[in-house]
């Protein structure tokens, strides 16, 4: 008998608990954006204090125009690059809960089929000793969706995302 917190047949049939923490991972979708969602303000706000033409601007000008240029575009190129990072962490969030959905899916169908087909002697109890390894099948879902969404014409990459977009109209650049 296999051992392991997924082998517990008895309460949740087979694959119960798995499919049990997948939807508690797809319904804390919303709790995992809430960390670059929070930057994503907190950047929003500095970068429209560091607009081009603004108060900053005007007063950095005037207090060390030598300096002031290189030193506003050092800042507005790391609000640049957190927006992308955030950008990058929201889409690896969307592609990972999408994975969950994928595989706690392929869990239902197998489930599915197994009731089914019914119990089949000695094939059914040699397929129960081993676990199988969701992190793996979580991995390649993962894969297969980033590779789903590249291929798609309308995907938009990390520089077009809402959120640079947003930073940077905010920077006064679009």
């Amino acid at each position: 008998m296999a051992r392991g917190r997924n082998n517990n047949r008895a309460s949740h049939g087979e694959g119960g608990g798995a499919i049990h923490v997948a939807n508690m991972a797809i319904n804390k979708e919303n709790d995992y954006k809430q960390g670059p969602k929070g930057m994503q303000v907190r950047a929003n706000m500095t970068a429209e204090l560091l607009t081009a033409g603004g108060d900053i601007e005007n007063f950095l000008m005037e207090a060390d125009p030598d300096n002031a240029e290189s030193f506003l575009l050092a800042q507005r190129n790391r609000l640049k690059a957190i927006a992308e990072g955030n950008a990058k962490q929201m889409d690896e969030i969307e592609n990972f809960v999408q994975a969950v959905k994928d595989v706690r899916s392929d869990i239902q169908r197998q489930n599915q089929g197994s009731a089914a087909a019914g119990e089949n002697g000695e094939e059914a109890a040699a397929g129960a000793d081993e676990a199988p390894d969701y992190e793996r099948s979580i991995q390649d879902a993962i894969e297969k969706v980033r590779e789903s969404k590249e291929s798609n014409p309308n995907y938009a990459s990390i520089e077009d995302h809402e959120m640079v977009l947003s930073l940077r109209e905010k920077l006064g650049e679009k």
